[in-house]
């Protein structure tokens, strides 16, 4: 249970600050969106390269500093390291996430952006039910 602890917390703090630029240029989506799908996405290109250093720079973080958990927390939390250098790339994939999801909400497309994240839920529950068998 504590790996498990370690593993979500960790990527809690990741999102902490693309949580917090996704809600100050939320707003502005809708502002841009109001031009329809050109002006969201135009939008997002400008907030790319500040989204995407923020990811690679919390990727990085996490896959660095995963070593230190033992230290801080014990020897019971060795088994941490690996698991959290595996997840250090979500926070990255997760800011292309909201820069996408944030650009067909803002510009009107809710339904597809809904659509999108049940199928890759209902994919995630798929590969879930064929992977882990596979290899325990």
């Amino acid at each position: 249970m504590k790996f498990r602890s370690v593993k979500a917390r960790s990527i809690d703090a990741g999102y902490l600050g693309l949580q917090a630029l996704s809600g100050a240029a939320y707003a502005k989506f809708f502002q841009q969106g109001a031009l329809g799908i050109k002006g969201s996405l135009g939008f997002a290109k400008r907030l790319f390269p500040t989204v995407s250093a923020y990811g690679a720079i919390a990727c990085v973080s996490f896959f660095l500093l995963a070593p230190v958990i033992p230290r801080l927390l014990g020897a019971e939390y060795t088994n941490s390291v690996e698991a959290v250098r595996w997840v250090a790339p979500v926070p990255l994939l997760m800011c292309l996430q909201y820069l996408a999801a944030d650009t067909l909400t803002g510009s009107g497309f809710q339904g597809i952006r809904s659509i999108v994240q049940v199928s890759s839920a209902l994919l995630n529950v798929a590969l879930n039910f064929w992977l882990i068998p596979l290899y325990a």
